[in-house]
């Protein structure tokens, strides 16, 4: 839960380093996004030590709702410009979808590495601790 709490904090320092600008951040959408990760966990998590019976269905409607938004986010994100960035106010998902479109297979590879890669890890891991299902899968 600590680690999704200093997201932001990732975040900032990666932007400055990267383009070397001092960067604007909405904190307050950003932190209302982590405290609603947070209180799904913790809800998941309580539900799961009540019920033990329910943890499978709690894992299914976490991983749906995780690519619910996703979906939602893509869908209402106007392709990141808005009237406070200097961009046209009405692009819509449909900008998004073609500005995603065009970028190149390096940058896909880039932004999924860490994501495949840290999940390797924490499988061989679980599974080189014997870990039971589901924490080894």
């Amino acid at each position: 839960l600590i680690s999704i709490g200093f997201l932001p904090l990732n975040l900032l320092i990666y932007v400055q380093a990267i383009y070397g600008v001092a960067v604007s951040l909405n904190w307050p959408g950003i932190m209302t996004a982590v405290c609603v990760v947070i209180a799904g966990v913790i809800v998941g998590l309580a539900i799961g030590t009540k019920w033990p019976h329910r943890k499978g269905m709690m894992n299914k409607l976490g991983s749906f709702g995780g690519i619910a938004n996703i979906g939602v986010a893509l869908a209402v994100a106007g392709g990141g410009t808005g009237s406070d960035s200097g961009g046209d106010a009405s692009s819509g998902p449909a900008d998004t979808i073609a500005s995603l479109q065009e970028l190149q297979a390096t940058w896909w590879i880039a932004v999924a590495a860490p994501c495949v890669l840290g999940l390797g890890i924490a499988f061989t891991i679980a599974k080189l601790l014997r870990c039971s299902n589901p924490e080894a899968e």
